[in-house]
Formats: C-alpha cells, sequence, structure tokens
C-alpha cells in the first residue's frame, strides 16, 4: 500500500529526515524495478558492506597531544585505526582502549539500525511507495 508506506516514510521511519520524494528520491520509481529499490533502500551499501556509489563513513581521531586527523575510514578494530585523508594520505593510529579519541560518522547508520524494526508490511509499503515515484 504505496500510501501508508508514504505515511511510514513521513513518520515512523524518519525517511524524510534524509530523503525527499523531489530530490535525492524523484523519479527513482522509474529508474528501478520494485525488488531492485527493496533492496536499495534496505541495503544502501550494497553486499558485504561495499559501498558502490554510497557516502563511505568518514573518521576523526584525535590524538593525546590534541592533534585531529579526519577522513575516510579505511578500517577500525580493537587495535587499529585507519583512514584517508582528503589529501589522498594514508594514516593509521594503535588503539588503547578510548585512546586515541575515535569518532566515526556514517551516514548510512540509520539504515542498518531501523532493519531491526521494521516489520514486512512496513518493508512492501515503503517500497510500494519509493516504485510510485515516477
Amino acid at each position: 500500500d504505496a500510501k501508508k508506506g508514504q505515511q511510514y516514510f513521513n513518520s515512523a521511519g524518519g525517511c524524510n529526515a534524509c530523503h525527499s520524494p523531489t530530490g535525492d528520491l524523484a523519479s527513482i520509481g522509474s529508474k528501478h524495478e520494485a525488488l531492485a529499490l527493496q533492496a536499495l533502500w534496505l541495503h544502501p551499501g550494497g553486499r558485504k558492506g561495499a559501498r558502490s556509489g554510497a557516502a563511505k563513513p568518514t573518521v576523526t581521531v584525535s590524538l593525546p597531544s590534541g592533534k585531529s586527523i579526519s577522513g575516510t575510514l579505511d578500517r577500525i578494530d580493537d587495535f587499529t585505526v585507519s583512514l584517508r585523508d582528503a589529501d589522498g594520505h594514508f594514516h593509521s593510529f594503535a588503539r588503547d582502549g578510548e585512546t586515541p579519541a575515535v569518532v566515526i560518522h556514517d551516514p548510512l547508520a540509520a539504515h542498518s539500525q531501523l532493519l531491526q524494526k521494521y516489520t514486512d508490511a512496513d518493508i512492501h509499503n515503503v517500497t510500494a511507495y519509493l516504485a510510485s515515484l515516477k
């Protein structure tokens, strides 16, 4: 039900906080089949975390000296964090607990967090709504 999908998009789903049917989603229903649309909005990063065309996470590493370095996140685990800065230079830092301080901004995090909250009806209704945006 596209109407219910539109309601969810603009209310409980919170999709309209980042997306617009007249902006980034304009005519999306004419660009993709419904099944492909569903996959795109449920998993915008693609398979196995690949971000084909999607915004990649960025990171700011704040060193104990007070210096901060920001860029595109390359890798993070309990022991290291690495990134590429705006000039394309690679930086890697050893981690020891909370040192250095690391702040990650992932523009697709909301999609991942909502996956656990969607009902089947939400998924089908939002997909119907997106498919109607011709």
